[in-house]
């Protein structure tokens, strides 16, 4: 049986999911989800210290839903052109981009912001990432001049600086560096060794 703090728990994590995603991190204020959930602004702050914890698991619980758009979109069929598709995705969304995407891309900007490692709070992510790469290295997609796990994290790096440049220079055009840098993981032969 359930305890009542689950309950409540699970119902403020609903509403805040539905909140966040219309309003994005910025626009979506404690107060507002307290209202939403009919509950006081002060029960939400018991249950959730900040609204950058509260977005972290929302934007856990979104993972672990494991809704078939997820598992469509971090199962790629092409890894290597996935790899330029989700950047574009943090970037630039549009309206076809997922969910989960974008609500990455918000939790990439919230921790940039604070100059907080995400990958210490996310570390759930970084095998979805690791995974990508094993499948790409497997069909020949990906270099296998690294680990999987060793390309991922990389590959994170660039998605990190992406955001940090986004943040402080909206204007530029990314898709080129996206672009090379999505080239970088192609399958090639290793000279560097």
């Amino acid at each position: 049986m359930r305890s009542k703090a689950d309950t409540t728990r699970e119902h403020i994590i609903r509403v805040a999911t539905d909140m966040f995603f219309k309003n994005g991190y910025e626009n979506t204020f404690t107060k507002e989800i307290a209202a939403e959930a009919d509950i006081s602004e002060a029960l939400l702050y018991k249950y959730y210290s900040s609204k950058e914890k509260l977005y972290i698991e929302v934007f856990q619980s979104v993972i672990e839903a494991h809704t078939e758009e997820t598992e469509n979109y971090f199962s790629p069929e092409q890894p290597l052109e996935w790899l330029y598709t989700f950047a574009k995705d943090l970037i630039q969304p549009d309206d076809n981009t997922p969910r989960v995407a974008i609500m990455f891309a918000q939790v990439m900007r919230i921790q940039a912001k604070h100059f907080v490692m995400w990958a210490i709070e996310m570390g759930e992510f970084h095998p979805i990432l690791t995974d990508i790469f094993v499948k790409g290295q497997k069909i020949g997609q990906i270099t296998t001049c690294d680990s999987p796990d060793r390309l991922a994290y990389v590959y994170y790096r660039f998605l990190v600086g992406l955001i940090i440049d986004d943040m402080f220079f909206p204007k530029q055009q990314p898709l080129d560096s996206i672009k090379a840098v999505s080239n970088l993981f192609s399958a090639q032969k290793c000279d560097f060794e």
